[in-house]
């Protein structure tokens, strides 16, 4: 999601997918804005943004266009190839928000792998028992890339678990471009769900796990892509989300695929990749994820 203004893009990938025109940028930002508002979600995270100024300008068209108020939390990456990063968007409870980085121990351990684009965000209601945090992430891509992805699996865990330990709410979420089916707890997912395999080949849990919401949609129903037949995107949460404690707090209700809101007349298909700077903004679909939403209930 690149404006229409190079003068602030550096490398030759986030010049070349710049928006073409004004006019395309517009239709673009009218129709992710849109998006957004059908779900009316509390909290809403973003991959594959160009800064901060992706999410004002976001934020300024659901305030005059669909009467949201949202507020934004954004860090620049360290992403200098596609200049991509991600960010969120709130209506309420943020109470601070923060980059990780690895120390020189983690580093030279080779066990970890730098995740150049997330944001992790706290959030506090004070009506509702415990604290959330939420981490948007987006993974290294490819088959290829398979062993940086479980390395920077690893790394999100090891920042989240001392709150997963807590009991306390914890979702991590994202383009975990992850090759792995719902339900096969291998690789990265593995690592990511907080599970490792011992000699023996055993699953053991290294903390309490996450559960990966995708797995209660509908099976055969669980493409997060437009053009791919792949899983890539992912909501999970730790067990106190899925299981209802005691006091007042959230608990999972549904998850749903929402194609619907990014297909916009013929589906693009493989056009989307090739031609998408050159088709009429009218015609292009909206992305080439399809969004999660995920619903709690107040119990």
């Amino acid at each position: 999601m690149y404006d229409d203004d190079r003068s602030d893009n550096h490398s030759d990938l986030s010049k070349e997918q710049s928006a073409p025109s004004k006019e395309y940028w517009r239709t673009k930002l009218d129709n992710v804005a849109a998006a957004i508002a059908a779900t009316g979600g509390d909290i809403i995270a973003l991959q594959e943004i160009e800064g901060d100024q992706t999410l004002i300008a976001i934020a300024a068209e659901l305030r005059q266009k669909h009467k949201f108020n949202y507020r934004h939390a954004f860090i620049p990456g360290s992403d200098r190839f596609t200049e991509q990063d991600v960010g969120l968007l709130f209506r309420s409870g943020l109470t601070q928000y923060r980059r990780h980085e690895q120390s020189r121990e983690m580093f030279d351990s080779n066990n970890y792998y730098n995740i150049s684009k997330h944001l992790v965000g706290e959030f506090s209601w004070k009506s509702i028992a415990s604290p959330m945090t939420v981490m948007t992430v987006h993974l290294r891509a490819t088959e290829e890339a398979e062993d940086f992805r479980v390395r920077q699996a690893r790394l999100a865990r090891y920042w989240l678990n001392p709150q997963i330990a807590k009991g306390e709410d914890v979702i991590l979420l994202g383009d975990l471009n992850t090759e792995h089916p719902v339900d096969e707890n291998l690789g990265d997912m593995l690592e990511l769900a907080g599970t490792v395999a011992d000699a023996g080949n055993k699953k053991v849990e290294k903390n309490p796990p996450l559960v990966d919401l995708l797995k209660f949609a509908p099976n055969g129903q669980r493409t997060t892509h437009l053009i791919l037949p792949r899983a890539f995107d992912r909501i999970l949460v730790s067990q106190s989300l899925i299981n209802d404690g005691p006091g007042n707090d959230w608990v999972f209700k549904q998850i749903e695929i929402r194609s619907d809101l990014v297909v916009r007349g013929k589906h693009d298909g493989q056009e989307h990749w090739d031609n998408r700077l050159t088709m009429p903004p009218a015609e292009l679909d909206i992305s080439d994820h399809f969004p999660l939403v995920a619903t709690f209930e107040l119990k």
